[in-house]
């Protein structure tokens, strides 16, 4: 095994990743071979790839991915795409897509425009309108929703949560992941556990839905990854469409992307039976019309 390398910024590691896989490439094991020359040869792909993607792809097998990553002297894939992003372009323009340092305030406002649009264009490319419409009838059937999300995909789930409620259904949204589990601990069959992941394999989310289907409840996830550890535990994916790198991870277009595909879901339920959902809307309202000025 290579000695692990110690812990380093973004700066210090790039420019090396490439280099360091290929002097290393004859001393790897056949399996360990086959991944580092699939990375040699679609490193910006690499980019926007889960675990389960890129093991599929190279024909070794997750767990051998992870290892790989962590015998370079990297915590896992996560770290080592966030170290092979640093590698391949500058920082300033991997966080903030295309904006450039000498763009001026009206060209910023008109690329992350263009960049919100096409996040939706790729999602309507993704759309599956079966998927969708099955998980608006498991919604409107559900007595129960728990929304599970961590980071930047927190701001859907609270989102979701409100507009399920002004609707009249049951909801919540949990962020912190000791009450995600033990919530996902007590659901019931027919209860709908919805997770808002753009990569599909944050751990706290995984352990979350595992813990859901376990009590019974039907899963439904929003994501950009369909091949990830959520994905396969889960009973209905709706797809979003913008791919992030790892340095530009939480960026609104995917966040727009989710909200969507959350609105179309609500729109969904609300003309499930637009009278009893009305009903809701009207009650709700008027319990906080008193709050504004």
């Amino acid at each position: 095994m290579l000695e692990r390398a110690p812990a380093q910024g973004i700066r210090d590691g790039a420019g090396k990743v490439l280099l360091r896989l290929q002097s290393a490439l004859p001393g790897l094991s056949p399996a360990e071979q086959r991944l580092a020359a699939y990375i040699l040869d679609h490193p910006d792909e690499i980019l926007y790839m889960s675990v389960h993607q890129l093991s599929e792809l190279s024909g070794v097998s997750a767990g051998t991915v992870v290892r790989f990553c962590q015998e370079f002297g990297y915590a896992g894939f996560a770290e080592f795409k966030l170290m092979l992003a640093a590698d391949a372009v500058a920082p300033v323009r991997t966080v903030m897509g295309d904006i450039a340092p000498q763009d001026d305030i009206r060209t910023i406002a008109e690329k992350i425009m263009t960049a919100n649009v096409l996040a939706l264009e790729d999602t309507m490319r993704l759309f599956d309108a079966d998927a969708m419409a099955r998980a608006v009838r498991a919604v409107a059937a559900a007595p129960r929703l728990e929304v599970f999300a961590v980071g930047a995909s927190t701001v859907v789930a609270m989102d979701a949560k409100y507009k399920f409620t002004r609707i009249g259904k049951q909801v919540d949204a949990v962020a912190d992941p000791h009450q995600q589990a033990m919530t996902a601990s007590l659901m019931q069959p027919g209860d709908v556990a919805i997770a808002v992941t753009y990569s599909g394999d944050t751990k706290d989310i995984v352990e979350s839905v595992a813990r859901a289907k376990q009590a019974g409840a039907a899963v439904i996830t929003i994501t950009a990854h369909s091949r990830s550890q959520v994905a396969s535990l889960s009973d209905l994916i709706l797809l979003t469409g913008p791919m992030e790198t790892p340095l530009a991870s939480g960026a609104i277009r995917s966040t727009i992307a989710q909200l969507h595909v959350l609105d179309v879901l609500v729109a969904g339920v609300f003309l499930h039976d637009p009278e009893k959902a009305l009903r809701a809307v009207e009650r709700t309202a008027e319990a906080v019309a008193g709050k504004l000025l």
